[in-house]
């Protein structure tokens, strides 16, 4: 999957246990971490939904987020995310229809909502259409929890950036916007 974007070839993997995440992304490092305290079919689950993330941060140059204010990057991550999820689903769903059922019933145990709303769209208009992604995505903003996780990174991003830049650097921060629509394609046309 990752072998069609070029990009991706000067990213690195990294194993380890000294997280209690299963995985993440590093932007700065150009890493993808993986925890192999977590079983194959979780870490396998996870890798595309990190890899997803790294693509989205290669195609959005996230790295322009400072610019931004605080409602269009919060969008964003939301939007990064709800994505993410979606393509880690549309992933195990493909496994399991293949006979490997693992990686979706690890996200069905953790993610109801998210493999619910997959499979009753998938049930009703077949895999790999726009409704089926837009339902999926949609569903991952049920987990209040999980969204209010995702808005706690932004406000961190923030508070780390405005403490460490030049005074004149400030007052250029936050000042751009994205609309809905604009983020929403620059997420889903990748």
């Amino acid at each position: 999957w990752f072998l069609g974007f070029p990009f991706f070839q000067k990213y690195k993997f990294v194993l380890n246990h000294n997280s209690k995440q299963i995985g993440f992304y590093n932007p700065n490092k150009n890493t993808i971490t993986l925890n192999k305290a977590f079983s194959k079919d979780k870490l396998q689950s996870c890798l595309i939904h990190e890899g997803k993330h790294s693509i989205q941060d290669h195609n959005l140059n996230a790295h322009d987020d400072a610019f931004y204010n605080f409602a269009s990057t919060t969008m964003k991550n939301r939007a990064m995310e709800a994505d993410a999820m979606m393509t880690q689903t549309m992933f195990s769903y493909e496994l399991m229809q293949k006979g490997d059922s693992a990686a979706w019933k690890c996200l069905e145990t953790g993610y109801p909502w998210v493999t619910d709303a997959y499979k009753a769209n998938v049930d009703t208009c077949g895999t790999d259409t726009n409704k089926v992604m837009k339902n999926t995505m949609l569903a991952w903003y049920k987990d209040k929890g999980y969204v209010k996780s995702y808005d706690a990174t932004v406000v961190n991003f923030y508070a780390n950036l405005i403490s460490k830049a030049p005074s004149d650097l400030v007052f250029k921060m936050a000042t751009k916007e994205q609309n809905a629509d604009s983020v929403i394609t620059k997420v889903c046309n990748m």
